[in-house]
């Protein structure tokens, strides 16, 4: 792909859509997903995982499905 080619990545921002209902956040999201099937999200902090959370959280991945199992203290 020529750099002319190139589109800059458009980033959503959850936190309008959540907070804000903002109409022209979700129109873009919209658009994303229908040319690329997917979209980059910027989180708000607050959905952010905590560290330790993460730490503790193990993927194992089954084929198309991944399942987050969650490791408790004894």
């Amino acid at each position: 792909m020529s750099s002319t080619d190139k589109k800059s990545q458009v980033i959503i921002d959850l936190n309008k859509i959540l907070n804000e209902n903002d109409f022209t956040e979700i129109r873009q999201m919209e658009n994303e997903f229908k040319l690329n099937g997917w979209c980059f999200v910027y989180l708000p902090k607050e959905l952010i995982p905590d560290p330790k959370l993460l730490k503790e959280m193990t993927l194992f991945s089954f084929g198309y499905r991944n399942i987050w199992l969650f490791e408790s203290d004894p």
